[in-house]
């Protein structure tokens, strides 16, 4: 998750490991096709009487135990969706589901791009206040991108942050154990700067032709040096009398199953939602019984034994919000060791797997396939089918062959799993052993930690992920990044000198049409090096009440809510 988005990021990551026994305002000017994908069924208009009790209740999978925007992508699934309640970054998504994709003003009102691409000068809201009344200064931007950057924060999106800014990267690459003094001259030359409290500078190493995008994540939300300082700086964001914030909504309350979030009286515009509760830690189960009893909102879904017969039910129909996710899922491979450092091995593994079969028993069709990085919905989607890791057994097995490896060779694959995956792993048993001759067994392990942990140290051969990647913000660049080879989420171990250059390039290429043409030369040669094989891309189907009305959907909404970016405009109904 991707972390996201990050990454993952952002942005639903559940990890499948596998082993071998024997041996992942203004607008950017991208483009993209539409298609029956972004199609959706569009959530209710608000209409008729309000209900005296505007509170929303949902489902958040995860706690956040520290609420500073630079930790936001570490601590918990969905985190990144949980900061947007509570915290507001220069700009945002621009309402709407399909390409071309924009930004819109946030706590800046608009921006302005230098000639050269270099410098993006912000105009902040005249109006914009922390939930405490203080206004919003430049100067606290300034403040939470250089801790975003020191490389003694460990932020999880520093490297997005570091990497745009000028002098970035000089700064994170001294280190988390560097003398102190060095760290600061060097935060001292970044390339941010506040001629007056109304005005955020950032001068960028080079042109970015994403970069306005890296203004639209909650972990670049302004910080208060003089909240850190009074509070500290690894307790302020942890109590909700100390957390200040200028979000539309503040920390309320953070409970032992629940974060509840109340309207900010002091954000620049009215809030229409006066509180979200958000529960976490709830099983499928649980969450549609709350649902059904009319104590949650919003659900994913019942669990996966009761889809079937709930989405056929018309009492249900009309509540049904359907919606592809700009995410995808993977088999990863560790390119480091044998016989996965041969990329024919590798291909011959992608097409070994029938992904349609895969869609009706790992996912249940909540996905659609997907054979490349990039999903439908961005720029560079090159069709759920096709391509060099198209299924088709007898090119793998030729594949194999090719690479000089046989099944034999390779010996028995023992695939080891989080335990509410074994079924995804018994999957990609059945393929290996079906379509290459390889035998498999699946070890499942109900100790997370124990899993995270080995793919932390590279102690995997194959691995698979239920979502490889979930966008941050809809442009390319964030799923081409993630398979860099000095990217931290690349896990795989693989590094190949021309990918590098084109993204590269691609990230620094402001004319969109080259810029696209870049991407596509990088997304043609992973696919087919293939350090991952790509298998999904999951479509997300939520349950709404009727009394839930005005909904705002942008393309990079969260696992857990439904325009959750635009939460502030959303009413309950009288019911």
């Amino acid at each position: 998750m991707t972390t996201g988005r990050t990454r993952c990021k952002a942005f639903l990551l559940a990890l499948l490991l596998v082993t071998l026994a024997a041996c992942s305002g203004s607008g950017s000017k991208t483009q993209g096709a539409n298609s029956d994908l972004n199609t959706e069924v569009s959530p209710r208009p608000t209409t008729g009487e309000l209900a005296p009790d505007q509170t929303l209740r949902v489902n958040s999978f995860g706690q956040l135990k520290n609420f500073d925007p630079a930790k936001l992508g570490a601590t918990t699934t969905g985190a990144g969706a949980l900061g947007r309640q509570y915290t507001e970054p220069l700009l945002s998504p621009r309402p709407g589901t399909a390409p071309p994709y924009r930004t819109d003003g946030a706590a800046a009102e608009k921006f302005d791009a230098s000639p050269d691409g270099l410098t993006y000068t912000f105009h902040l809201r005249a109006n914009a206040k922390y939930n405490d009344g203080q206004p919003v200064k430049a100067g606290d931007f300034v403040y939470a991108w250089r801790r975003l950057i020191d490389p003694r924060q460990a932020a999880p999106f520093g490297p997005q942050f570091a990497r745009a800014v000028k002098g970035g990267q000089a700064a994170a690459s001294l280190g988390p154990k560097a003398d102190p003094a060095a760290v600061d001259a060097s935060l001292d030359q970044l390339g941010l700067g506040a001629p007056d409290d109304r005005t955020f500078v950032v001068t960028l190493a080079q042109p970015l032709g994403y970069f306005e995008w890296i203004a639209t994540l909650a972990q670049g939300a302004p910080v208060r040096k003089d909240v850190v300082d009074r509070f500290g700086q690894d307790t302020w964001a942890t109590k909700v009398d100390t957390l200040i914030t200028n979000g539309p909504f503040k920390v309320s309350d953070i409970g032992s199953d629940t974060t509840t979030f109340v309207a900010n009286r002091n954000y620049w515009e009215p809030v229409k939602l006066q509180k979200i509760v958000a529960y976490y830690g709830l099983d499928p189960s649980a969450r549609w019984t709350k649902y059904l009893n009319g104590e949650m909102d919003i659900s994913n879904g019942p669990p996966a034994a009761s889809q079937d017969a709930v989405r056929a039910d018309p009492n249900f129909t009309k509540e049904l919000v359907k919606f592809p996710e700009l995410s995808n899922n993977w088999l990863e491979f560790n390119t480091k060791k044998p016989p996965f450092d041969n990329p024919k091995v590798r291909l011959a593994f992608a097409q070994a797997i029938d992904r349609e079969a895969y869609l009706k028993v790992a996912t249940n069709l909540m996905a659609h396939a997907l054979t490349s990085l990039i999903p439908e919905g961005l720029p560079g989607y090159q069709g759920a089918q096709g391509g060099a890791q198209q299924f088709d057994p007898a090119k793998a097995k030729a594949a194999l062959a090719a690479a000089g490896v046989t099944p034999e060779q390779i010996g028995t694959v023992d695939i080891l799993t989080f335990a509410f995956q074994e079924r995804d792993a018994v999957f990609i048993k059945g393929q290996l052993e079906k379509n290459l001759g390889i035998s498999a067994n699946v070890t499942s392990l109900s100790d997370g930690g124990a899993v995270t942990s080995r793919v932390k140290q590279g102690n995997f051969t194959l691995k698979t992920t239920f979502l490889g990647h979930a966008a941050n913000y809809p442009d390319p660049q964030d799923f081409f990044g993630v398979m860099l080879s000095t990217s931290p989420d690349n896990l795989t171990g693989w590094s190949n000198p021309d990918y590098d250059r084109l993204v590269t390039q691609a990230d620094t290429t402001v004319d969109p049409a080259a810029r696209q043409k870049l991407y596509d030369e990088a997304q043609s040669l992973l696919v087919e090096q293939a350090p991952v094989a790509f298998l999904a891309q999951p479509l997300r189907n939520y349950f709404l009440k009727p009394w839930v009305q005005g909904i705002t959907r942008t393309a990079v909404d969260s696992a857990w809510m439904p325009g959750d970016l635009y939460s502030k405009t959303l009413v309950i109904g009288k019911h």
